[in-house]
């Protein structure tokens, strides 16, 4: 294995070395591979071949210090002699500029705040929101630029002119199985990044209102009915609680009236557009009654798996900025990635769930034994209060303290022991000197006579 590593790692460097091309990309000429706690390194040996410059006539003209690497056109350097080979041959300026305007830009367009202001403004205009899909995570929503209301300004006081509006989470993952798990494990790791920052009081678990306010904190969504609202900051009124006036700004203000005379909220633009660059031209929609445009039907006229019936979208379908038409191929291809991925997400709850109440179960059974504990420690220490509490009252009985209280139970049992034998032993021997009297046998000692 290594030897055949070693070959193909030889072939690479070659091939490497005889490009004739100005670029600066790098080829390792060695590598690496661990076993157990060992770190192997292998490599081919290509000196620096970069000229030495010393007094000694010993040391050689070439520098043969290994070089780590390999460039186009035979050029490599040591660790040593890196600086040099970057400073002197290295190719600057070799990146190719992009000079194709901008799909959103005309030629005339002004790359400035200004106009950036007004590219957001004809965006909110247009009401068009953009779908934006993730093929790293598998998940799709839609992004809407909304524009503060008169209320919001004049009487809220808020100074942001536009927020955008993140809605209609969908995951759609990969028909590739392989690719389908990695999206699913970078979804949940983004996930877990954001509710692992929740700060909760301890004993308590988290509820699904702290879920979303985490993520509306930190303008992050995964949910389908969730909305995440984030201000747009670097366009802002100059003045808030009144009427902005439009003269104050070198851009389109989303700033609109309503009239009094006039039951129905009239939107007006309150800025002059001659101040300003030339706009993108706007599409004329026909209003002509023999021409009508028909209604956007969601539910194709044609034969739908039961499976699809209650979640079929009533908004129109656009992936990758594409509509998708009802009852087309692509559509059916979509409702079988939403049936799907509804499947899982409704097997991941239930799996969720389970956990969730057999966890609740154990955390139910911990809380009742360390209640059985606490109450059996509270009867505990009442015994032993009621203990001490006879003790202290029979040291007080004895006139001593609990201290001393043992060795003056030990001493009157002493004394009663030795009392109650010396009393046996008394009647004992009254016993026996009366019945030897009554015999004649009773010798009365005194002073050495005998009678």
């Amino acid at each position: 294995m290594i030897r055949n590593k070693l070959l193909d790692r030889k072939k690479i460097i070659e091939s490497r070395a005889s490009l004739v091309i100005n670029s600066n990309t790098s080829t390792k000429t060695f590598f690496n591979f661990s076993y157990k706690k060992y770190q192997f390194y292998f490599g081919i040996y290509i000196p620096c071949s970069f000229k030495e410059h010393s007094n000694n006539p010993y040391t050689p003209l070439l520098c043969t210090i290994p070089s780590p690497f390999i460039m186009s056109n035979d050029r490599c350097a040591c660790i040593t002699h890196q600086q040099a080979l970057a400073r002197n041959h290295f190719y600057k300026n070799i990146k190719p500029k992009d000079d194709k305007p901008s799909r959103h830009m005309t030629e005339e367009f002004i790359n400035d705040k200004s106009s950036h202001a007004n590219l957001l403004y004809h965006r909110w205009l247009s009401g068009q929101p953009k779908h934006n899909y993730s093929k790293r995570t598998g998940i799709s929503y839609i992004s809407s630029i909304h524009a503060r209301d008169n209320k919001s300004i004049v009487n809220l006081g808020n100074k942001f002119m536009y927020r955008k509006v993140l809605s209609n989470f969908q995951r759609i993952f990969s028909p590739n199985p392989h690719t389908q798990q990695k999206q699913e494990k970078r979804f949940v790791r983004s996930c877990r990044h954001v509710f692992n920052k929740m700060r909760l009081p301890p004993g308590r678990p988290a509820q699904n209102s702290d879920y979303l306010a985490i993520a509306r904190k930190y303008r992050f969504i995964f949910l389908k009915n969730q909305y995440v609202k984030n201000s747009i900051r670097h366009l802002s009124y100059k003045k808030v609680f009144t009427e902005p006036n439009p003269e104050d700004y070198p851009f389109l203000v989303p700033f609109y009236a309503t009239s009094q005379r006039i039951e129905n909220r009239t939107w007006k633009n309150i800025n002059s557009l001659k101040k300003h660059i030339n706009q993108p031209t706007r599409l004329t929609i026909s209003t002509d009654p023999s021409n009508p445009i028909a209604p956007y039907n969601p539910i194709p006229n044609m034969f739908i798996p039961e499976k699809y019936h209650d979640i079929i979208p009533k908004d129109p379908i656009y992936v990758n900025d594409q509509f998708i038409i009802p009852g087309s191929r692509e559509w059916f291809t979509y409702m079988h990635n939403l049936e799907k991925s509804i499947r899982e997400q409704e097997e991941i709850d239930f799996y969720a769930r389970v956990d969730r109440e057999v966890e609740e179960g154990f955390k139910q059974a911990a809380e009742e034994k360390a209640a059985r504990w606490a109450q059996e420690k509270i009867i505990h220490q009442e015994l032993l209060e009621k203990k001490k509490e006879k003790e202290i009252k029979e040291a007080m009985y004895h006139g001593t303290t609990i201290k001393y209280l043992k060795a003056r139970q030990e001493r009157i049992k002493t004394l009663t022991n030795t009392t109650n034998n010396f009393h046996n032993y008394f009647l004992d021997y009254l016993k026996r000197k009366k019945t030897m009297e009554n015999t004649g046998l009773f010798i009365f000692r005194m002073g050495g006579f005998h009678f």
